[in-house]
């Protein structure tokens, strides 16, 4: 079930306790200084988000020094059935602004999980707490129901075990070097199912012994055409092209 709200009424992130509707609540610190920084006042409508599918409409009955009190006007549990679930693996990149843009875009287009990967060409460091305010905030913007689950930094390996767990979804591993092969959309369009972890290399892309390892463990190799693509830019990119065939596919 599905309810839509209004876009134009501002988003807030709220993890505490689903309230009942009429309850009045508050906001946590950081987000009380955000319907400040709204200038919400009293009768304004907000939605709130807490990235696991609940959606909020409150509205703004009072302010108290320390924010709005806030009454729950209507409470959903948002279904993501029928929408794919994509992961997202990711070779690390040094540059933090890139790494950044990378994960708010994949936040925009609804991916799931966030994988970041310490492939052979890597650089740079994963700023967690950094990465997950900027995951937020996008949530926020979109108005997501889910935010993504960001994993831990982990090995080729790791990532490509991960990927062979998620069952029937496939794996594709985006390789400049595949020009004349399938596309990640003609690549899923051979399958029937709902989701797929997709892998895009960093500065470099993988080497070919990474896309050999991913091979024998069932990974579909795909090209992005022949364009040379920033890693970021291919990261969003596949997502795009994966999230449309995935869902046209489901409305046949």
């Amino acid at each position: 079930m599905q309810h839509q709200f209004d876009s134009s009424i501002p988003a807030l992130w709220y993890a505490g306790p689903a309230p009942e509707v009429n309850e009045v609540f508050r906001l946590e610190a950081d987000e009380a200084r955000h319907a400040r920084a709204l200038r919400l006042a009293v009768g304004d409508r907000a939605t709130l988000l807490n990235g696991n599918g609940r959606k909020i409409e409150a509205e703004v009955v009072a302010w108290e020094k320390s924010g709005p009190l806030l009454r729950c006007i209507n409470n959903l549990l948002e279904s993501d059935a029928g929408w794919p679930y994509i992961a997202l693996g990711f070779g690390m990149l040094a540059d933090r602004s890139r790494l950044e843009w990378l994960v708010e875009k994949s936040v925009e287009l609804g991916v799931r999980e966030l994988l970041p990967i310490n492939t052979q060409r890597s650089e740079g460091h994963l700023h967690r707490e950094r990465l997950l305010r900027v995951a937020v905030a996008a949530l926020k913007q979109s108005q997501r129901s889910y935010l993504p689950q960001l994993h831990q930094p982990m090995t080729m390996k790791q990532a490509i075990q991960h990927a062979v767990q998620q069952g029937p979804a496939p794996m594709i591993l985006c390789h400049e070097q595949a020009i004349g092969q399938q596309t990640v959309s003609q690549t899923l369009r051979l399958g029937n199912g709902s989701g797929a972890t997709i892998m895009i290399g960093p500065e470099g892309g993988f080497t070919e012994s990474e896309v050999a390892e991913a091979h024998a463990a069932g990974a579909l190799i795909a090209t992005l055409g022949p364009a040379r693509l920033r890693a970021e830019t291919a990261a969003i990119a596949a997502v795009a092209i994966a999230g449309h065939q995935l869902l046209t596919s489901g409305t046949r």
